[in-house]
């Protein structure tokens, strides 16, 4: 089929997890999941390329404390202290029973460390800025979610 007689529309195939949080997103910002996606999906191809994500399989799928300067996540908590200060709103939702979950304390980790890029002015790009909030955002709903379910 020619690319002038394709449909404009898309489809996309998400886990129950993505699709929770596109729905979280979609309620917060009072429009219809497709918009949400649609959205997100726009701020994503225009900002600056991420380096593409290894096999699952792959031996490197799980990077190496050196390689990764977020790793281990103990070594930031000075620094998750102060995003928690910082975003206090986004992050209510943050236990210190959360904090103790490897996947939670590794993404505010890796958060802390894409801030103090972004005030040391690492990124002369706005967008970055406007990623990083998104992320915030993103990971204060997946919080709210966790912390609805465990009532």
């Amino acid at each position: 089929m020619s690319a002038s007689r394709r449909s404009p529309r898309l489809q996309l195939v998400l886990g129950p997890s993505e699709r929770e949080t596109l729905a979280l997103l979609a309620r917060r910002a009072n429009e219809p999941e497709a918009t949400a996606a649609a959205r997100i999906l726009c701020t994503a191809l225009t900002a600056p390329p991420a380096p593409p994500c290894p096999p699952a399989s792959s031996p490197a799928a799980e990077p190496a404390d050196a390689d990764a300067l977020w790793l281990p996540p103990s070594n930031h908590s000075d620094a998750i202290g102060a995003l928690r200060g910082r975003y206090p709103r986004e992050l209510r939702h943050l236990t210190d029973e959360l904090l103790a979950d490897r996947a939670v304390a590794e993404q505010l980790a890796a958060l802390t460390v894409w801030r103090a890029q972004l005030d040391g002015g690492e990124y002369g790009d706005p967008r970055m800025e406007l990623a990083f909030a998104h992320e915030l955002r993103s990971l204060g709903g997946w919080l709210q979610a966790i912390a609805r379910r465990t009532r």
